[in-house]
Order: structure tokens, then sequence, then C-alpha cells
């Protein structure tokens, strides 16, 4: 009986650990495949490295965020999103470079916001 409470404790727990990552694994991957096309190289041609947007953040994270929300045309408050990532996307051999935002909202869609810049640099593939 107390092996099976053991047991039934660890599936709930690593059920719960999955759910709590799997926003930031989809953000992440959404972020690398809207890269990935603008640049021409697809999302193996690119890799991310996210971080949650909270108050433990540096306020020049929180602000780089905000005002990429705001040259979108989003909305730049933080709290009427569920979640909210910055998402640094890099070419794999490291020669370009961008930071993106991914929103969740309420009802668990994400939305990935490319600065545009990023848009106007279009494909490196073809200078």
């Amino acid at each position: 009986m107390v092996v099976r409470s053991v047991i039934l404790a660890l599936a709930i727990a690593s059920l719960v650990l999955v759910g709590c990552t799997s926003s930031d694994h989809k953000a992440g991957w959404k972020a690398r495949e809207e890269v990935g096309a603008i640049w021409g190289v697809g999302e193996q041609g690119v890799d991310s490295d996210l971080k949650r947007v909270d108050d433990s953040m540096s306020e020049s994270h929180r602000m780089m965020a905000i005002m990429i929300l705001t040259g979108a045309g989003e909305n730049s408050d933080l709290d009427s999103y569920e979640d909210v990532y910055l998402v640094d996307v890099k070419t794999n051999d490291g020669s370009n470079t961008a930071t993106v935002v991914v929103v969740e909202n309420k009802d668990g869609g994400q939305k990935t916001i490319v600065p545009q810049a990023v848009k106007d640099q279009g494909d490196i593939t073809n200078p």
C-alpha cells in the first residue's frame, strides 16, 4: 500500500512538472519557428534561450519586453498576459541573433512578437 502511494505521488509530481514546463517549451519552439522562417533557415537552423518575464527579472529585461510589445502595437501591460517570455534566438553558428517576446493569453494561446528590425532583415541565406 505504501509503495502504491509513493508511485502515485511520483506520477502526479512528474505530471505537474511537465505541465509547468510545457508552456516554456512551446514558447521557445514558436520563437524558433517564427525567426527561422523569417531568416530562411527553418527552426532547425536556430536555437533559443528563454526567460519567463516576472517580478524577479531585472528591470532592463522587463523594459525590453515592454518595448518589443509596444513597437509591435501590442498591449504592453505585462500583467494582462498569463505568461510573457523573452526569447533570445540565434543561428546555430551564432552569426545572427534576435530577441522576441512570446505572450500566453488566459486561454493558453501563445503569440510570438518579432521586432520589426528582425522582419526587415529578412532572409539571411541570400545576402
